[in-house]
């Protein structure tokens, strides 16, 4: 069982006793909450992003109760995690939409030789009119030319971290050879969105590839993660739905030639715990106890493509909305629950707090006996715990959760190598540009 940890906190947890009063800007709590993670043995912390303020459909005044609406860039905060672990991964989430191929190849290889290893990409494209508006956009730009730039740009990224061998770089001090340029190449890139030269002005990064990962929910998503992901971030709810993603995208993967254990899907999971399910329950109504309707309408909103609920009741289901877009009539299915949807009370409450996400109430035993089944009945490869109250949910979920499960011998006791790769039992992928040679030698 793989198992990553969002260092995002939910955005009104802030606000709680035990959460992080800083929100997400608070350095030294954000290196505490990583390094509680490495203790429980976690394969990899994960930081979202977006760029701006994510006010789309409700305005500033709409956002200023939320403790997620700022926050460091995900490279230059997780360069620092670095310094303060010394083996859980470090992904970084970075958008093809609005930055350019080298940037990104250039920032997620200096972090992976920061670390020695242990660096991660969470591609992404955006979709949010914020954000556009951030990059001279009026507009966000449509699903299909966003897919169609992110093909380019990760294209482009994998061939720059392949433009040196290994073993470019002897750095021999006798004979004045810092590098061979017989082992380096331009990659001369020319498509409709990027043409980039190359090579990259760094090594070949130490993991060959450092990690890729992919959270898109659209029928594009899934092929994007097929074709390039290591890892797949997805929201699943429930065990169905999540069986579901998990035989399509592996079988998507199969037609890109790729074995099912080189893909590996995680959905996002959060964890109340209590000394009984209805414990657990009411420790959670706690949480969102302070969550006000206009706060919480504000994030269902969002969620939901902008649309305004100003002035429905609360406790009338969540209306049919016309006329929105793939993703946010896909966010709409995770509104319902055994055949009947969420009123808007209950949805507010889901989004600001789950974030749409699955959610496990219990006793450890009960969330670890949940969780083996998700991964035996084949609905997952591991999860991506996003806790809802930092770091104290993370702290709970190491101290009650991983003995439990390593008593099972459902996940590991302790790191199996030194890179990301290596501990989640991916091999350290070979140049493309090599392979290329010896294939046509």
């Amino acid at each position: 069982m793989a198992l990553t940890a969002l260092l995002n906190g939910a955005p009104n947890t802030w606000r709680h006793p035990q959460g992080q009063a800083y929100g997400n800007m608070d350095l030294q709590q954000m290196i505490h909450n990583a390094q509680i993670a490495e203790r429980g043995k976690f394969h990899s912390t994960f930081l979202a992003d977006f760029s701006g303020v994510k006010d789309d459909g409700v305005g500033l005044r709409g956002m200023r109760k939320s403790g997620s609406c700022v926050g460091f860039e995900p490279a230059t905060l997780l360069a620092a995690i670095a310094m303060a672990t010394s083996d859980i991964g470090l992904v970084a989430t970075i958008s093809t939409t609005y930055s350019e191929p080298f940037s990104v190849a250039r920032l997620i290889g200096s972090l992976d030789h920061i670390s020695g290893g242990r660096g991660g990409w969470n591609l992404i494209t955006s979709g949010s009119r914020a954000e556009a508006q951030n990059f001279g956009h009026g507009e966000q730009l449509s699903s299909a030319e966003r897919y169609a730039r992110a093909r380019e740009h990760v294209e482009i990224v994998t061939r720059l971290w392949d433009s040196w061998d290994d073993d470019a770089f002897p750095r021999d001090r006798q004979s004045g050879m810092f590098f061979d340029p017989d082992k380096g190449r331009n990659i001369d890139f020319h498509g409709t969105h990027f043409s980039v030269r190359g090579p990259l002005n760094m090594p070949r990064p130490p993991q060959g590839q450092p990690v890729i990962c992919q959270a898109g929910t659209s029928d594009a998503g899934y092929e994007m993660a097929a074709q390039w992901a290591d890892l797949m971030y997805v929201k699943a709810p429930t065990i169905e739905i999540g069986k579901a993603f998990y035989a399509d995208v592996k079988a998507r993967a199969r037609k890109y030639g790729r074995a099912p254990q080189e893909l590996a899907v995680l959905p996002g999971l959060s964890v109340v715990l209590g000394g009984s399910e209805e414990e657990a329950r009411a420790n959670f109504s706690e949480i969102v106890a302070s969550l006000e309707a206009e706060e919480g309408l504000g994030y269902l909103s969002q969620w939901l493509d902008g649309y305004d609920l100003t002035g429905l009741p609360l406790d009338a289901p969540v209306p049919d909305i016309p006329e929105i877009n793939i993703p946010a009539e896909r966010n709409r299915i995770f509104l319902v629950r055994n055949g009947q949807r969420l009123t808007l009370r209950e949805a507010m409450q889901y989004v600001a707090t789950m974030v749409g996400h699955l959610t496990m109430f219990g006793t450890p035993d009960q969330i670890a006996t949940q969780m083996i089944r998700w991964v035996e009945e084949e609905a997952c490869d591991g999860f991506n715990l996003m806790p809802h109250i930092l770091p104290g949910a993370v702290e709970d979920f190491v101290d009650h959760i991983v003995p439990e499960l390593q008593k099972r011998g459902a996940y590991h006791q302790d790191y199996e190598g030194h890179t990301l790769r290596e501990n989640l039992g991916l091999a350290h992928r070979p140049s493309q540009y090599q392979v290329a040679a010896l294939q046509a030698s």
